[in-house]
Parts: C-alpha cells; sequence; structure tokens
C-alpha cells in the first residue's frame, strides 16, 4: 500500500518554476549547483529542488530531466509543475477533491494554507491553466493546456510520476511484492490530479492521448501574473 504522505515538500516557498530556466541550461548533473546565487532572480533552496527534482543520496537527479529537454520550453514549465504537485501530497489531495473532470477544476482558498494556496494557483498561471487574481477567494482551472503541451512527453511524465510513487512504497511487478503502475495511480486517484479519467490517463503517460489545445475563447480567459 503506497503512503502518500511521504511526499513533502515546502509549500511556503514561491518561485520553483524557476527550476525550468536551470534546466534549460544545464544537464542534470550540473543543475543543482546553479540554482542559487548563478543567475539574476533565481534563489531557490537546494534542499527544497532536490527534493523536488528527486536527488538521490550522491547528489544524482534522475535521467528523465535531461529527457524533458529535448521537448518545448512549454512542456519542460508544465513537467516542472508536474514535480511540484507531485512533491507534496497536500497538492495531489487537494487537486483531487477539486477536479469536475474533463480536465477542469476549481479551487478555493482555504482549502490549503494562505500561502500554499497562492503559490500554487501562481504557478498554475504562468503554465496558463488559470487566471490570477491577487486575494481572489477561488479560481477555476483547466488542466488541458498541460496535458496538451506534454502530449508527446507521457512517457517522460510517467517516469516521473513512478519515480514519486516508489518514494511512497511502490515497487513494479518484477519486483518482490510489485503491482502494476497504472493500477496504483487508479487506486490513489492519480488520474483525478489532471481531471482525467483512467483511460484517457494511460494514453497520456503512453504518449496516444489524443487531445486538442484548449478552445480560443478559453485562451483569451487567461491572464500572466504580474
Amino acid at each position: 500500500m503506497l503512503d502518500l504522505g511521504k511526499l513533502r515538500v515546502s509549500l511556503t516557498k514561491n518561485g520553483y518554476l524557476k527550476i525550468a530556466d536551470v534546466v534549460r541550461r544545464h544537464p542534470r548533473w550540473e543543475v543543482l549547483d546553479n540554482i542559487r546565487g548563478v543567475y539574476r532572480g533565481i534563489n531557490l533552496v537546494r534542499s527544497q529542488v532536490g527534493n523536488i527534482m528527486g536527488e538521490d543520496l550522491t547528489g544524482e537527479l534522475p535521467e528523465f530531466w535531461d529527457e524533458i529537454r529535448s521537448h518545448s520550453d512549454h512542456a519542460l514549465d508544465a513537467f516542472v509543475l508536474v514535480a511540484i504537485i507531485m512533491s507534496h501530497v497536500e497538492l495531489i489531495d487537494l487537486l483531487k477533491s477539486s477536479s469536475q473532470g474533463d480536465m477542469k477544476g476549481y479551487l478555493e482558498r482555504g482549502s490549503i494554507g494562505e500561502k500554499a494556496f497562492t503559490n500554487l494557483v501562481y504557478a498554475m498561471a504562468l503554465c496558463d491553466l488559470c487566471d490570477y487574481e491577487r486575494g481572489a477567494k477561488a479560481v477555476t482551472y483547466d488542466m488541458r493546456r498541460l496535458v496538451y503541451v506534454l502530449r508527446k512527453a507521457g512517457p517522460v511524465v510517467r517516469q516521473l510520476i513512478e519515480f514519486k510513487l516508489r518514494q511512497c512504497g511502490w515497487r513494479p511487478p518484477e519486483r518482490p511484492m510489485g503491482t502494476d503502475f497504472f493500477a496504483e495511480c487508479e487506486e490513489n486517484g492519480i488520474h483525478r490530479v489532471f481531471g482525467l479519467d483512467p483511460e484517457d490517463f494511460r494514453n497520456w503517460l503512453r504518449g496516444r492521448l489524443k487531445v486538442g489545445p484548449p478552445a480560443e475563447h478559453d485562451r483569451s480567459l487567461l491572464r500572466k501574473p504580474r
């Protein structure tokens, strides 16, 4: 049985989407040495970045961080957001409970800590998943853009989620007491984090999901944070 409670990262810090800016510039073995005091405006906490990215005991990061670099800038931003969400059980639970299906959801202020709510909504807005309005009591979001920009990177997203689930005790079928990856995801509602049904979630992570971009009238409603 998985213990998602093992996934913990600070929810009071902001700016972790800037991880993508460093990954664009460096292979994975150089990233953690360049997340603070090297680039203007990027001063992240190494221990927290290591937690989000999956640093091992030797200081290495998983290979999927190099794989995602071959995809678009938008895909890299979205991938980092997935990594942030999958690094804390409260974010996973919040998005599961706020999902309304069809990749849409509704977040209310007060459903999580004030700072954590603001940071999450701000990061989602940077990825064009919602509007950002300072002090708003609630926000409607649409995960379609995230799923769409990562449609060709589904297998890499699967590697990321598998890595996070291993931290919670999951083992693949070939290991003793191992279980099917998708069965574990469905049992723990991981597909609902992205507003997908189980079949679409499987197809997404296999790179087979047929999904179009958000409608233009929906895109016009999204505003970048100021």
